[in-house]
């Protein structure tokens, strides 16, 4: 987990993903990560989905 969250570069970009309407999948399974580590995933990519919707919304 921590990997994860110290990386100073992202490897993918979710806005390019959201703008392109390409189809991103992830695996928040418990058992792979954990409960907590899934849930803290979760939130996080929740939280950049929203945010890059906001922002879309807004360039239009």
């Amino acid at each position: 987990m921590g990997n994860i969250l110290e990386q100073t570069k992202t490897k993918f970009d979710l806005l390019d993903v959201m703008d392109s309407g390409k189809i991103m999948i992830l695996n928040l399974a418990k058992g792979k990560i954990g409960e907590d580590d899934s849930s803290l995933l979760g939130s996080l990519m929740l939280s950049q989905l929203w945010t890059g919707a906001v922002l879309t919304r807004d360039n239009q």
